[in-house]
């Protein structure tokens, strides 16, 4: 950490000083009686940084359900570092996690939300067969996958309503099958959990 501390207990000499220690190209002037100073590093953001706009408008509460076209318009506005992070305080995207690729689709095939999915070339599927914790469904590589989607599904559970999200497989052009997902249920604040789906 180069930043040089609160500068109130020192005088304007002693602060410049530690100033030019601890941080790399050192920037100051004086306007209307006021020193002003900075360093390059002030303004470069962190990986991790997640811009509030995103949590605000998809995340408002931390015991709130994330919906699925919320869940996916995030994950595909942020890097992996930010999801980190982000999983960390939010149990919805820390739930959401295992099916990150499937959401990071979302930003350039958005009909992955539509009830028909998005259609699949024979390489997309060689993808999703390097998903290990979703492709676990018996007969998928034995058949021809069309199409993929995800989809989300209200739940009850113990007498609880929450929302299950899914990822499901076309086969043949025909049937869908479930490749996997998670499920959020609304627990008091601060308890809130996933159950995985299995």
């Amino acid at each position: 950490d180069i930043d040089p501390g609160d500068p109130v207990t020192m005088t304007i000499h002693e602060f410049m000083e530690k100033m030019k220690l601890s941080a790399l190209h050192p920037m100051s002037k004086w306007r209307d009686g006021v020193l002003l100073t900075c360093y390059p590093a002030w303004f470069i953001e962190e990986d991790n940084a997640i811009p509030y706009q995103l949590v605000k408008r998809h995340l408002s509460r931390k015991d709130r359900l994330v919906p699925l076209a919320d869940m996916a318009r995030l994950m595909a506005s942020i890097s992996d570092v930010q999801a980190k992070t982000l999983a960390q305080e939010y149990n919805a995207v820390n739930g959401a996690m295992q099916m990150r690729p499937l959401f990071a689709l979302y930003g350039r095939y958005p009909q992955i939300l539509s009830t028909g999915g998005m259609r699949l070339t024979p390489q997309m599927v060689e993808v999703l067969r390097a998903l290990p914790k979703l492709i676990g469904s018996p007969g998928f590589s034995d058949r021809t996958a069309t199409a993929l989607r995800l989809v989300q599904i209200n739940t009850e559970y113990g007498g609880q309503y929450g929302i299950a999200i899914r990822a499901e497989v076309q086969i043949d052009g025909k049937e869908w099958r479930s490749l996997g997902g998670f499920e959020q249920l609304p627990l008091p604040p601060k308890k809130a959990t996933e159950k995985p789906l299995h």
